[in-house]
């Protein structure tokens, strides 16, 4: 029973063994891919084209990995199908001078860089591509140089492959010859692209290279927009337009693709929005209102900051205990504004615009007079006056009798003495007061004539404030007391 395991287990490793060397020589197909930079490529192989690491294939593998693309073979003929299938490049069949490539005859199909296999006609085992090697330039006579393993090659002379096939002893008879095709280059002529709020800019886009399809561009956000108008495919140059919808910071992306959708190249630059400012006044600068019924009026902001992206007006008050104010409907380039007197004082009434992020394009502001104008009223009749009192229009007003009070005087109705005329003050005999005489009836008259214009003056002060009306107040109450005065 021993025996037998160990039979059976003999028989597993070999199969084992026999499965991992057919793993090993068996290579999947794989497509190349990348962006092929063949500086790159040229480096490595100057550095390593006798390190001794792997067989032709494996080093012209290295090489083009080190070159940004994507592929790896040990087979030359396996290599050649990556290629061809990545569509990186376009494949040249040149014919053989001994063994060497005349590549001054075939100008553009093969450069430094390019990827050389060598063909067997009489290999008829699927590979008969039997070496590679990379491109490392021309000679002044126009031959081929060449980075190799097997044998090792400096890349310093004109290359020469043996004619004669070493695996099936057939004719080498040609060279197929794998070009890359130019890198897709782009670039914008500035990075950093300033343009106004509202306003439109244009950007020079240069590029070049093969399999070039589409070119688009791109913004992040809406602060701006983009488009091209005109595209030179013969000379590589497009000229794109940016219009500014308000201010801010955002990125432009400029992308060429192949046929396919696919990215071949990309550049971006930044766009930098200025926020343009503009202007905005009042229709005038100083508005003055009365208290005497809450008296209104209107005046209307101009402004021209719309076309600059204005989106809102930021109105403040700096006292709106003094004023009420509301607003008419705003049109493109004005708004009206209503106020209405609520307390004596001053305010200052300030209109901001602002776009949409906040900015502020304009400011413009306005100060309001409001005066107090209580109406004070005397006594029509004067014979009257014990019974006249002060009445205002504004009811919050205080009357001029309580004014006067609190300053320690006495109202016009507790001062004004008894109305009397001059017939009513015959000779009393008893008292020892005689009658004026005859002539002195004119200066009575003219003084009552003055007592009858200090009445009017009051009467119509209204306009002039409560300090004008206490002044005429008080020269009517000195009045009546001299004239009462003298009449006794």
């Amino acid at each position: 029973m021993k025996k037998k395991i160990t039979a059976l287990l003999k028989k597993v490793t070999v199969a084992m063994l026999a499965l991992i060397m057919i793993l090993c020589t068996f290579e999947m197909p794989v497509q190349a891919s990348g962006h092929y930079d063949k500086d790159a490529a040229l480096s490595y192989a100057a550095n390593h084209w006798n390190d001794g690491k792997g067989l032709c294939a494996e080093f012209v593998s290295d090489c083009l990995s080190a070159g940004g693309v994507d592929c790896w073979s040990r087979s030359a003929s396996s290599l050649r199908n990556q290629l061809i299938n990545s569509g990186l490049g376009t494949e040249y069949v040149l014919p053989l001078e001994g063994g060497a490539i005349k590549a001054s005859d075939y100008p553009g199909q093969i450069e430094a860089g390019s990827v050389i296999f060598y063909h067997c006609s009489g290999c008829t085992d699927g590979k008969p591509f039997i070496h590679t090697v990379l491109c490392a330039g021309i000679t002044a006579d126009g031959y081929v140089r060449a980075y190799s393993h097997n044998n090792a090659n400096r890349g310093a002379y004109k290359y020469a492959y043996s004619t004669t096939c070493y695996s099936c002893g057939g004719r080498v008879d040609a060279a197929y010859v794998y070009t890359f095709s130019d890198p897709v280059a782009i670039s914008m002529d500035s990075s950093d692209i300033y343009v106004n709020n509202k306003e439109q800019s244009t950007v020079g886009v240069h590029f070049s290279g093969d399999g070039i399809h589409t070119i688009e561009g791109n913004i992040d956000d809406s602060i701006a927009s983009f488009s091209f108008d005109s595209v030179d495919w013969s000379n590589g140059y497009a000229v794109g337009r940016i219009t500014a919808n308000c201010p801010g910071t955002t990125v432009l992306r400029v992308t060429l693709r192949d046929d396919n959708g696919n990215v071949l190249n990309e550049v971006a630059a930044t766009i930098n929005v200025n926020v343009v400012t503009g202007n905005a006044y009042t229709s005038t600068d100083v508005l003055y209102l009365n208290t005497t019924d809450h008296t209104s009026d209107n005046y209307v902001v101009y402004f021209d900051c719309a076309p600059m992206g204005a989106t809102t007006i930021n109105p403040s008050c700096s006292n709106e205990n003094i004023v009420d104010v509301t607003y008419g409907e705003c049109t493109y380039d004005q708004l009206p504004v209503y106020v209405t007197a609520l307390n004596p004082g001053e305010t200052i009434l300030t209109y901001t615009f602002v776009d949409a992020y906040q900015n502020q394009l304009a400011e413009t502001s306005i100060k309001v007079i409001v005066k107090d104008t209580t109406v004070y009223s005397v006594p029509v009749d004067d014979t009257d006056v014990e019974n006249t009192e002060s009445s205002s229009v504004d009811t919050e007003q205080t009357p001029i009798t309580e004014q006067s009070s609190e300053q320690g005087q006495t109202p016009i109705a507790d001062q004004a003495p008894e109305q009397t005329t001059v017939a009513d003050h015959p000779q009393d005999q008893s008292a020892g007061n005689a009658v004026a005489p005859d002539n002195t009836s004119s200066f009575w008259n003219n003084l009552n004539n003055c007592y009858q214009a200090a009445k009017t003056a009051i009467q119509n002060s209204s306009t002039a404030g409560s300090w004008y009306s206490s002044m005429w107040n008080s020269g009517y109450q000195a009045g009546r007391a001299l004239y009462g005065y003298i009449r006794r």
